[in-house]
This record gives structure tokens, sequence and C-alpha cells, in this order.
């Protein structure tokens, strides 16, 4: 009998904290996938509309002084897996960009989660590397459920 009430416990719980957690939907990745062709076809300010205007505010404006092109560079940065170095691309030196993974949303409060995102990166030199961001999805923005925008997690 302790058993039993035990094994419910676990499934309980397991079930608990499995429910806290969402995954990325449809919209989410409709999101990603458009952001990944528009940095593939150098789309400067298609790609500029999905990253997250506070980012961009704190990022751009504030640091690189609206430099958009080296803020794009800084954007897509991370580890090469043959020697672990890191690289960040040269925005219009990207050969390809896929969306390769979504996270869990994490909840920060009821109108605002962020979830862990990879693109992989194929530079025209042949460089590949994964690069990870942050998808925000903001709750009850006009007409739509959700608004979805990118931000990186350098910063």
């Amino acid at each position: 009998m302790k058993l039993r009430n035990f094994l419910f416990l676990i499934t309980f719980l397991l079930v608990i904290i499995g429910s806290s957690q969402e995954r990325v939907g449809h919209e989410g990745r409709k999101v990603l996938k458009l952001f990944a062709k528009r940095v593939s076809t150098h789309d400067v300010k298609g790609t500029m509309v999905l990253i997250d205007g506070s980012f961009k505010q704190i990022q751009l404006i504030n640091i690189l002084k609206n430099d958009t092109l080296s803020f794009l560079n800084n954007f897509f940065c991370g580890k090469i897996a043959e020697n672990n170095s890191v690289n960040c691309a040269n925005f219009m030196d990207i050969k390809e960009c896929k969306f390769k993974h979504a996270g869990y949303f994490m909840q920060k409060d009821k109108n605002f989660a962020m979830a862990p995102v990879i693109f992989t990166i194929v530079m025209k030199s042949g460089i590949v590397f994964d690069t990870q961001l942050m998808l925000l999805r903001y709750s009850n923005v006009g007409k739509k459920k959700f608004l979805y925008r990118l931000a990186g997690t350098v910063g």
C-alpha cells in the first residue's frame, strides 16, 4: 500500500512539474522560421522588425549608436563545435540561417514569457555554428493573442 501511495505521489509531482512548462507553439515557430528566412536573405529591415524593441534600445541605440550592421554582426555569436572557439557572424556573410530548436517558455509574469531558441548559422566561408537567442512572448497585445520577438542572450 505504501508503494502505491509513493508511486501516486511521484506521478502527481511529475504531472505538476511538466504542466508548468509550455512548449513554443505553432505561431512562435512561424516567427522563428520567418526570422531565419529573413536572415538568410540578408533582409536587414525585416530582421530588425523581429528583434525586441527593448533589446534594440539598449544594444543598438545606447551602446552602438544606431550602427545597425554592427548590431546584427554582434547578434549572431556562438561556439564552433570543432575547436570550441567563439565566432560572431558578419551579417552579410551569412549563407544560411536555420531554426534548429526551441526550449520551453519560462513564465516571468502573466503577460511575458521567454524561451531559449537555437539557430544554426552557415557562413559563406563554410564555418558552421549554433547561436542561442531568446524568443520573447508578450500577451494581450492588440488584436493578436501573443506578440513574439527575439533578443540576444549576451549583452
